[in-house]
């Protein structure tokens, strides 16, 4: 897994994500999408550092106090630290609607802009000031040449098509926005959002909403 180091740079906090491979390829891969999907509720790419090893990529820090605040953490049972216990009890329930409105939102704009993700899942959510935002392009894609492979492995926010050999898709990636949205839905006890992130995680892809869809029910039951 690659390391993070939090640092100010540029007048504004940073975060170096450490690759641990010598091959540069991927790292600027990812550099070069992130670069093409500027947007709000995706953390701005600064440049990557090659000069020495690890090579990293210094991405905009998104967090409270030096410490990444991951979905996964917030939604997570175990006990843990008291940044994040602080941050879980500031939340309310219009708080995690916004949340997961923003996470449509940047989904919906990396497929306009002709991207799969292909790996969202909780830990690949981060959340400061109320807000949402996708990280980790690593494996992301242009969405006319998606990859496909079977999967040895059963991960639970893979799309069951894509874990039997299909190529990723806005519908998978639709499939793992469900995962994240079904766990805040019955960890929050958000009836609605279960209920829609159930239809993200119909079994057939041609069956699930889009993120224009979702988007649209989520605004609606959003408090302003």
């Amino acid at each position: 897994m690659p390391s993070e180091t939090v640092n100010t740079r540029f007048d504004i906090k940073v975060v170096e994500k450490q690759s641990l491979m010598q091959d540069t390829t991927e790292i600027m891969k990812e550099a070069h999408i992130m670069q093409a999907l500027a947007h709000k509720n995706i953390p701005t790419i600064i440049g990557v550092q090659l000069q020495k090893q690890p090579i990293s990529l210094i991405m905009e820090f998104k967090g409270v106090d030096n410490t990444s605040v991951t979905k996964s953490k917030l939604l997570s049972c175990q006990k843990n630290s008291a940044t994040i216990q602080n941050v879980q009890s500031s939340l309310i329930t219009n708080d995690w609607l916004i949340i997961s409105h923003d996470l449509t939102e940047a989904l919906s704009h990396v497929h306009t802009k002709g991207f799969l993700h292909c790996d969202l899942k909780a830990n690949n959510v981060l959340v400061s000031n109320k807000h949402g935002y996708i990280i980790d392009f690593g494996k992301a894609c242009d969405s006319s040449f998606p990859p496909a492979k079977k999967y040895s492995i059963c991960y639970p926010h893979i799309a069951p098509e894509v874990l039997n050999g299909s190529p990723c898709s806005k519908a998978s990636d639709i499939f793992s926005l469900g995962k994240i949205l079904f766990k805040v839905g019955v960890k929050q006890n958000i009836p609605l959002l279960v209920s829609m992130a159930q239809e993200c995680l119909d079994a057939s892809p041609v069956r699930r909403p889009t993120t224009t869809g979702i988007m649209a029910t989520l605004a609606s039951i959003i408090s302003h």
